[in-house]
């Protein structure tokens, strides 16, 4: 069965999400947070498999991606608050609507850097990461660091001048992305501790406390997510049992920061995942 859901965060902002409930009592409920600029609905097949896996799965937008959360303005929209507003509102909804025996979350990318902001947190269960990472250009080979910084130092401060930042045009994203957030997120990539970095005053503490199995995913041909930087970003999970599977380049293979959700995984990640998710949902 598939329905769509209103979150309602703390501060007052809704946003949309969908529903997959498992035809028979849930083996647990899985979150889905997207990557930055990706609406939920890139994600639907891979939810719809975990579905036939006798899971409850629920996936939202972040306020200012594809509509989402139409009541903050765009110029006041925060990245820090998908994890502290909005992934709280998802994680609370699942807890509360799905009522499944297991709460996982699977974060790809920002989905994975996030979750020590979100105050439920805590109650998960296990964590996947896919591609999630904390980047830096000295983490990433010269042409993938030329290309990040290039977005980061010149098509940030000159295309995100005003309210929307126009990533669907650039190819960047399939959906524009408000210019607060860009600017925020560059100025978290271009600090060598990213989101941790002391200087953006972001309370990280509960990062520390986090103590649930993580399973992350990395993939050699990322050029948003090097092997160095994923491993950057594990550094702040200090309490997790992180388990990390690096895929190395292999031909006739393609995985990109987006392959993992693509359907012919069904067989290959998916199915890892799922056999993980498994041994976390035993009793």
């Amino acid at each position: 069965m598939t329905a769509t859901l209103t979150l309602t965060c703390a501060d007052g902002v809704t946003l949309p999400a969908t529903v997959l409930r498992a035809a028979e009592r849930p083996r647990g409920a899985v979150v889905i947070a997207p990557a930055l600029g990706v609406p939920r609905r890139f994600y639907q097949k891979f939810a719809a498999f975990l579905q036939l896996e006798g899971y409850d799965t629920l996936c939202f937008d972040y306020r200012g991606i594809d509509g989402a959360g139409a009541e903050v303005a765009a110029d006041q929209i925060k990245l820090a608050d998908w994890g502290r507003q909005d992934l709280q509102a998802a994680l609370l909804a699942a807890r509360t609507e799905l009522q499944a025996p297991r709460l996982f979350l699977v974060g790809h990318s920002v989905g994975g850097q996030i979750p020590g902001l979100a105050a439920g947190a805590g109650e998960l269960d296990a964590m996947v990461f896919v591609a999630a990472s904390a980047p830096y250009p000295r983490r990433y080979a010269l042409k993938d660091r030329m290309q990040i910084e290039f977005m980061w130092r010149v098509l940030v401060p000159l295309l995100g001048r005003g309210r929307t930042f126009p990533a669907r045009k650039l190819g960047f994203a399939s959906v524009d992305i408000p210019s607060s957030v860009m600017r925020q997120w560059a100025a978290w990539g271009l600090s060598p501790g990213y989101l941790f970095d002391a200087r953006h005053r972001i309370d990280i503490g509960a990062y520390a406390r986090l103590k649930q199995p993580i399973l992350s995913f990395s993939f050699a041909d990322d050029g948003y997510a090097s092997k160095a930087a994923v491993e950057a970003l594990h550094a702040h999970y200090p309490a997790a049992h992180i388990e990390h599977r690096h895929l190395e380049r292999q031909a006739g293979h393609t995985y990109g920061h987006f392959g993992y959700f693509r359907e012919a995984q069904r067989d290959g990640l998916w199915r890892e995942t799922a056999d993980w998710l498994s041994a976390q949902a035993a009793p």
